[in-house]
């Protein structure tokens, strides 16, 4: 067993591809975080709103400029504008189709996943600082790679098929490295636009930066906890 490092960061997005809410601690069930990308944003065509596009999902611009936190089971979102609306009010949906410049709903998680490809993704901050550094643009902010779980460690990479425990009681399996979109090179919150960082991924790192995870082992994961490959 070594010890990969400990968790330095919990990130929950309530609504799939807004901005979310970072956590001191959190549950993590065989589905992911509890309410984790629990909402989307869906597209007049019944697909999900995210950076990108493929069978389950469209690109629709503007979605991390709206943020999601949770008033209980519910989210709350904060729309560019500065507006706030609950996701079960009913202007919900006019709200957000106003500031998208498109008509979307939004709604819970019914039978097809939100996620992209695993329930939990995973990154750590020496490997974003390392690819970054190494492409000459600086270290690369984790927060842009919108992971759940950022570890104060060095290598990500090369974990595919390891088993990971998190704390005293989780356990992860790694599933494959984390393929990058056009979302890393976004504004999250207060980190500024910047079109280098795909390209620099692309480059160094054959387009993936952390790592997904299946959960093997549900519980509680608190910021502190060490993070250890078994």
């Amino acid at each position: 067993m070594t010890t990969l490092g400990r968790l330095l960061q919990i990130h929950r997005y309530p609504v799939k591809s807004l901005g979310g809410e970072r956590l001191r601690e959190a549950g993590i069930e065989t589905r992911g975080l509890a309410g984790d990308r629990a909402w989307a944003v869906v597209a007049d065509d019944g697909r999900f709103g995210s950076g990108k596009s493929s069978r389950r999902f469209t690109r629709i611009d503007g979605l991390l400029g709206c943020t999601a936190v949770y008033d209980g089971a519910t989210p709350v979102l904060t729309l560019p504008d500065g507006a706030v609306v609950r996701a079960d009010d009913p202007a919900a949906g006019e709200l957000l189709s106003a500031a998208l410049g498109r008509t979307v709903t939004l709604r819970p998680e019914a039978g097809v996943s939100h996620f992209d490809a695993a329930p939990v993704h995973l990154c750590t901050v020496g490997a974003a600082a390392a690819l970054g550094r190494t492409a000459g643009i600086g270290a690369i902010d984790p927060r842009r790679l919108r992971p759940n779980l950022v570890v104060d460690g060095d290598a990500d990479r090369d974990l595919t098929g390891a088993r990971l425990r998190v704390g005293a009681r989780v356990e992860l399996v790694v599933t494959e490295p984390t393929e990058r979109c056009v979302m890393v090179n976004a504004a999250h919150q207060e980190l500024p636009a910047d079109g280098r960082v795909l390209r620099a991924v692309s480059d160094h790192g054959d387009l993936c930066l952390g790592v997904y995870a299946d959960v093997a082992r549900p519980g509680m994961v608190r910021v502190g906890d060490a993070v250890e490959v078994l």
